[in-house]
């Protein structure tokens, strides 16, 4: 009995205390539901700028050459153009391993590094793997 005389002698503050906790609780769930959602958004625009990147192997077939991994170098350098398609591939997956690494998103399923610097022209621009 007594309790219940304590509950209406505090309801206020008792209804203050679940009011604000029940706030905190629904403020972390919304930032849970945000930042999960921004994972998703991050992985999309990774997504698309691998795309643009990659397309211009369709676009110019001439770069197709760095994916090869049986050139002379020595006979034939890298074209300005294949350099720099290099780069704007090492430069994506700088930014994917740092977005993976700060868990902006989760790991994608695939090609791994090992695999990209395979090839003989990322060895001839950024050394062995």
């Amino acid at each position: 009995m007594t309790s219940f005389a304590w509950i209406a002698g505090h309801w206020e503050g008792i209804l203050d205390s679940i009011g604000i906790i029940s706030g905190l609780f629904f403020t972390s769930h919304a930032l849970y539901v945000d930042a999960r959602a921004r994972r998703v958004d991050n992985l999309i625009a990774l997504t698309i700028q691998h795309r643009e990147i990659w397309s211009e192997l369709y676009e110019r077939p001439q770069l197709a050459r760095v994916l090869k991994t049986d050139l002379d170098l020595n006979a034939h350098p890298p074209t300005l153009d294949e350099e720099l398609f290099v780069k704007f591939i090492i430069l994506n997956l700088v930014l994917a391993y740092r977005t993976m690494k700060n868990h902006f998103f989760t790991s994608p399923e695939g090609l791994t590094t090992s695999e990209v610097f395979s090839y003989c022209l990322f060895q001839h621009k950024f050394g062995s793997a």
